[in-house]
């Protein structure tokens, strides 16, 4: 795990993109990053993705949710929205 593209882009993606997006679907450590978050829970997610909608978008589509209780195997999403 890690970030896997140039050093300047993270920082160019939390300072001006995610402020001006409608929409962001951060896997979740992407998401821990954008925020300054460990989210590892669905509560510790939801918050993390409500501290990324503060910052702009009103959507936020968590990808690769790896939560202690999950199913085996498994993979989840959780989306974020005004609902």
């Amino acid at each position: 795990s890690g970030c896997f593209v140039a050093p300047a882009i993270p920082d160019l993606l939390r300072e001006r993109v995610i402020p001006v997006a409608d929409i962001i679907t951060p896997n979740q450590f992407e998401l821990g990053f954008l925020t300054g978050t460990e989210p590892g829970s669905i509560e510790s997610t939801l918050e993390s993705a409500d501290l990324a909608r503060a910052r702009g978008p009103r959507t936020v589509l968590v990808t690769s949710v790896e939560r202690p209780d999950r199913e085996p195997d498994t993979i989840e999403m959780m989306v974020v929205d005004d609902s």
